[in-house]
């Protein structure tokens, strides 16, 4: 993995908390350790997801839904 997104994950409201970008899985390791200290984050120890992504490469290209879309 050459860059990571850890982002931390509450089922209960559908919400993200955007930690950081980190050029290792290992420095992503690191930092979800230490918000596991802090309040909120620790109350979910087992809320973070790392997300692989390629640097200087477009993501999203075509927009995104938000709610139900109709067709019309």
């Amino acid at each position: 993995m050459e860059d990571g997104e850890p982002l931390f994950w509450d089922d209960s409201e559908d919400s993200f908390t955007f930690l950081g970008l980190y050029s290792s899985q290992q420095r992503a390791e690191q930092r979800i350790e230490q918000a596991r200290t802090l309040p909120g984050f620790r109350d979910h120890p087992n809320g973070f997801h790392v997300h692989e992504y390629t640097v200087g490469q477009t993501h999203w290209a075509e927009g995104f839904l938000v709610g139900e879309q109709t067709d019309g």
